[in-house]
């Protein structure tokens, strides 16, 4: 019965799956830019008062970078034929 059904709904699943993985690289787009624009501020304050220290600034510049990343594997996997 489960192979009749994925006989049947292959297409469909595979579409589904796909979506999902876009929809998913679109979250992942939009932390990656939230995140970026915390970086900036987070820089513009260091170079305010440096003694805070940077690791704020590298902690957020290596989240939106790691996000930026994940879209683009998602947004990846989402287009390459199988």
């Amino acid at each position: 019965m489960i192979e009749k059904f994925k006989i049947a709904f292959a297409d469909f699943l595979h579409s589904l799956h796909r979506f999902w993985l876009e929809v998913i690289g679109g979250v992942f787009l939009a932390l990656g830019v939230v995140f970026t624009f915390s970086a900036i501020k987070e820089y513009r304050e260091y170079l305010k008062t440096p003694e805070n220290g940077i690791l704020s600034v590298g902690l957020t510049v290596f989240f939106s970078f790691l996000m930026l990343l994940f879209a683009l594997e998602s947004f990846w996997k989402s287009r390459k034929p199988r």
